[in-house]
């Protein structure tokens, strides 16, 4: 009996790493597609501008091989890169890991973005201004 109930708690105990681990691998295609959508809106956005779309790949190539304090370098020239994009910097937003740096740098770009999107409201505000007078 008391063997029975250690294979019933075995058998348990595998079918929820099973789930952990089915879920684990749903996360990470879920991630990696929208990986791929973000970087195919980039490459998109600036498919008259290549050079833009190359100091991106760049970038997310050292921000991948990142280590110590070059997050806050990555995301400063996130920043400067996508200066009038909110929607790219928010995105970027969902590739920094967790962590107290990761917060801070995930706050200033969505501050970032905030910038962006009253600045842009306010540039075709006055755009639509001065082409009605």
């Amino acid at each position: 009996m008391a063997h029975q109930d250690q294979e019933e708690n075995l058998i348990g105990f595998q079918q929820e790493v099973n789930l952990n681990q089915l879920r684990q691998t749903r996360q990470q295609e879920i991630e990696f597609d929208d990986a791929i959508s973000y970087v195919t809106t980039v490459k998109e956005r600036f498919e008259n501008e290549p050079l833009v779309y190359r100091q991106f790949l760049q970038i997310l190539y050292s921000f991948d091989k990142q280590q110590g304090g070059l997050l806050e370098i990555v995301v400063e020239r996130i920043l400067s890169l996508f200066f009038d994009h909110p929607d790219l910097l928010e995105g970027f937003t969902h590739f920094l890991p967790e962590g107290r740096i990761e917060e801070y740098a995930r706050e200033r770009l969505h501050y970032a973005a905030a910038v962006a999107k009253a600045r842009n409201a306010a540039t075709s505000n006055s755009s639509g201004t001065a082409a009605a007078a």
